[in-house]
């Protein structure tokens, strides 16, 4: 049994809440993930509390798990917020739940962090801190957080890491090797953005094994203009 982590992050400006004293907002949420004949539901409310409230540009997050059985997942969400019952986001995407007991080598889907400021979460590693927008100022790093299944354990696993703005420029790639300790590795890493221009970027990790299997994942995320400081 697998799992897939739903990060939702609403903007301050459509931010509508549910009491003032406390100040708490309500959400109902109903995700729908489907893989061939088979389905999983789940419809929850979530009270959120927070000691001030979030400025411009700043997002309130939350995050959902669902155990998933192995195969290829589209996984839908709608997000409603109670005190705003025209309000809604929809998200669509495929996500892959590897086989941990099979052969077949898989990546999971790369999770980005936050150096400061994150939504905690524990991993099955120990606590990572979740990136709410996928933004990154000019010089910061960016922790990744990946899964691989599928490689012999005490095997040596050869890694890329690649930087690329959508326009084909700032191109930068880290290359590694991770030994496989088990039937799932899990890794950490940071990526530089000190020479990274602003704009869209995509970010691929590409692993191979030494019996020539292979196997890619890839997201996308912002670099922003660092500010001067006055």
């Amino acid at each position: 049994m697998g799992r897939a982590l739903v990060v939702a992050s609403i903007p301050a400006t459509t931010l509508a809440p549910i009491s003032q004293e406390p100040l708490a907002y309500g959400f109902r949420m109903r995700l729908v993930a489907r893989s061939g004949a088979r389905s999983v539901e789940l419809d929850s409310v979530r009270h959120l509390g927070v000691h001030q409230a979030p400025e411009p540009g700043q997002m309130v997050t939350f995050t959902t798990e669902v155990p998933l059985l192995p195969g290829t997942w589209s996984v839908a969400m709608a997000l409603r917020q109670q005190a705003d019952s025209a309000g809604e986001v929809l998200r669509d995407s495929v996500v892959p739940v590897p086989n941990g007991a099979g052969g077949s080598l898989a990546l999971s889907d790369i999770v980005l962090g936050a150096e400061a400021g994150g939504k905690p979460w524990v991993a099955p590693d120990g606590p990572f801190a979740l990136s709410a927008t996928g933004s990154y100022v000019q010089g910061e790093r960016i922790p990744i957080y990946y899964e691989i299944s599928g490689a012999k354990a005490g095997s040596d696993i050869q890694s890329e890491v690649t930087l690329v703005r959508d326009d084909g420029k700032g191109r930068s790639v880290i290359r590694f090797t991770e030994r496989v300790d088990g039937a799932i590795a899990r890794i950490r890493r940071e990526v530089n953005t000190s020479k990274s221009k602003p704009g869209r970027y995509s970010l691929a990790v590409r692993i191979s094994t030494p019996d020539g299997r292979k196997a890619e994942r890839e997201t996308t995320l912002m670099v922003i203009e660092k500010k001067d400081k006055h």
